[in-house]
């Protein structure tokens, strides 16, 4: 499959000293605690098979003061552990999320609950295993505060609701807004999670870090000289961290080992990618794109770059080439499919921007067409060095810049017209599953879960 994620993974921890308690906080949200009781256990925990009760946790809650949908439960139980998560949902009993713990041992814990609605109470539940057998706290609610000013609003037309593939829906709007934002809505179009920073004034591209502790932001930066922002922000809203960057331009991922990769302005007029550590903020050189195509070296205009775990390859489109070139960590050009010097032949489109690496030997491309068509999206799979155009959409909807494309786990395909901010969802067979207005977006990402690891660590 292509761009997904697993359901699996890390939540986002906090130090060892616990920030939260009870009161309201975060624009009329109230908070809730549990402070140990006896009875309510479940199960048996703890040294020497002693009976676990509610008794052994010490439980409290609180919203983000940033983004009041988030929130932070402050949490310890008295015993070893080896295993820990925080269910929750609007319903107790009938959790609609779980929130994993990484490494849970004694002492203060700190995890977050994301996905939560404005305005919205929700039940919570620590749960963890000791001795093998899992002791439940006693259940608490949390409610939630108010959204932000000037987010945007979310539309949707669903005409076949029972294929729609739920998860929520991570972007940003580039247009010029003074600062711009960095959002998360859910399957029902509300958001749950946003952001303004210092990457958010021209944002094309939003993406979760491996462990699930921080969303970075990139700029579109349209050849402006030391225009280009990349940052990260805790997922509860504090701590932002910007990075030195200065010709970054339109796209980063999430690379391996936890790595940004990004695209830098090149002198030659193309394009360098390069690794960042964001723990140093040391940036190393991977591949300049200017290789892949000798004969175009002096304009090439990269917009996207994927990294694809199974195959140990980035991949990064050059708009000018009408191609996309496929590259190992270490240098290594691995095909180019597309324009007029291609390893792969056989396929063709006009001024192209993300993609979708769906298998080793098959790639989604969102062709724009130029200026007044309609965009299409292309489907090539190959045998060897040769390429047949297997599946296409047109929605008869055109973006002149940007645009993406994203194959889904149940087959269906998530393609974005970024000029209109309108994302149609579709069947294998071209039909419209969904239809999201949003106004105006970047890149777009659809995450099953909001913990675990990003698109395409688990395909």
């Amino acid at each position: 499959m292509g761009n997904t994620e697993g359901t699996g993974g890390s939540a986002p921890t906090g130090g060892s000293d616990p920030t939260g308690g009870s009161g309201t906080t975060g624009g009329g949200g109230t908070a809730g605690a549990i402070e140990p009781m006896s009875g309510g256990g479940a199960g048996r925990a703890g040294s020497g098979g002693t009976t676990c009760s509610s008794a052994d946790f010490a439980v409290t809650s609180s919203l983000s003061t940033t983004i009041p949908t988030v929130g932070i439960v402050d949490w310890s139980f008295r015993g070893p552990m080896t295993e820990a998560h925080i269910d929750f949902g609007r319903t107790a009993g009938t959790w609609e999320f779980r929130a994993p713990v990484t490494n849970p041992s004694a002492g203060s814990q700190r995890t977050l609950l994301l996905g939560m609605k404005a305005l919205t109470t929700y039940s919570y539940q620590v749960v963890v295993t000791s001795s093998g057998t899992p002791c439940a706290s006693e259940t608490g609610t949390i409610t939630t505060g108010r959204l932000g000013a000037g987010l945007p609003t979310i539309t949707l037309d669903t005409p076949r609701p029972g294929e729609v593939y739920e998860g929520f829906t991570m972007s940003c709007q580039p247009d010029g807004q003074n600062p711009g934002v960095a959002f998360i809505f859910d399957q029902d179009g509300e958001i749950v999670w946003w952001f303004r920073g210092t990457a958010t004034s021209d944002c094309t591209q939003v993406a979760m870090s491996y462990d699930g502790q921080y969303l970075f932001m990139g700029s579109l930066n349209m050849g402006l000289a030391g225009g280009g922002r990349l940052a990260r922000v805790t997922m509860d809203g504090v701590g932002e961290e910007s990075y030195d960057v200065p010709d970054l331009h339109h796209d980063f991922c999430i690379g391996p080992d936890g790595k940004i990769a990004y695209l830098e302005y090149d002198d030659r007029g193309c394009d360098n990618v390069k690794e960042l550590d964001p723990e140093t903020g040391v940036a190393t050189q991977v591949y300049a794109m200017a290789d892949a195509n000798p004969a175009q070296a002096d304009d090439c205009h990269s917009n996207a770059i994927n990294w694809w775990p199974a195959e140990n390859l980035y991949t990064v489109s050059a708009l000018y080439w009408n191609a996309i070139a496929a590259f190992s960590r270490n240098g290594q050009l691995a095909w180019l499919i597309g324009g007029d010097s291609p390893t792969i032949s056989g396929a063709s489109w006009n001024r192209q921007h993300n993609h979708d690496l769906t298998s080793a030997n098959s790639l989604l491309v969102f062709s724009n067409e130029g200026s007044g068509a309609s965009s299409v999206v292309r489907e090539y799979e190959w045998i060897g060095d040769s390429a047949t155009e297997i599946w296409s959409y047109s929605g008869g909807l055109q973006s002149n810049t940007l645009g993406d494309v994203k194959r889904l786990p149940n087959g269906n395909t998530l393609v974005t017209y970024s000029n209109l901010g309108v994302i149609h969802e579709v069947n294998a067979s071209g039909q419209l599953v969904q239809s999201i207005d949003a106004r105006y977006l970047g890149y777009v990402i659809r995450r099953t879960t909001l913990y675990g690891p990003p698109p395409p660590w688990v395909r």
